[in-house]
């Protein structure tokens, strides 16, 4: 068993629960995409610097913003 605690200035079960509803995803893929996307970028913002995030950061960007396109058209859809 794994466990730990972060703090997020998002809501990320609100989260968790717009890509249930905003994507094609099964309910648990949903969750782990939202949940592994927040804790996966909170480190990246968190150490911005370093090299290691060079390369994925402006792909992360775009990822996130094409994430959150889809959900919002999903949503305003429905």
């Amino acid at each position: 068993m794994l466990r730990f605690e972060i703090q997020n200035h998002d809501d990320i079960l609100a989260i968790a629960e717009r890509l249930k509803v905003g994507t094609p995803f099964a309910e648990p893929e949903a969750y782990a995409l939202a949940v592994g996307v927040k804790l996966f970028t909170g480190v990246m913002l968190a150490h911005s610097s370093d090299p290691l995030f060079s390369d994925i950061q402006p792909a992360m960007r775009a990822f996130i913003r094409n994430l959150k396109s889809q959900v919002a058209a999903s949503l305003s859809s429905a």
